[in-house]
């Protein structure tokens, strides 16, 4: 028996994955900035000089919230 599927389903389902896939890729980046943000709050004095940040302004840039992404 020969199953048949309509275009408009197909796309349906293509429609899905990319929206899904969309989702993944914005999670991991959220998981990777809360990680990040993380990390930079714990950073000493020395290491942000290195950097060429300043105590307020890594302190500011981790208190964002992980969704608030600067390359959107």
């Amino acid at each position: 028996m020969k199953t048949t599927v309509s275009n408009g389903t197909m796309a349906s389902n293509a429609r899905k994955t990319g929206v899904l896939a969309k989702l993944g890729r914005s999670i991991r980046r959220w998981h990777e900035l809360g990680r990040q943000r993380r990390q930079l709050a714990n950073l000493d004095a020395r290491t942000l000089k290195d950097l060429g940040i300043s105590h307020i302004e890594a302190r500011q840039e981790a208190r964002r919230w992980f969704w608030d992404d600067p390359r959107v």
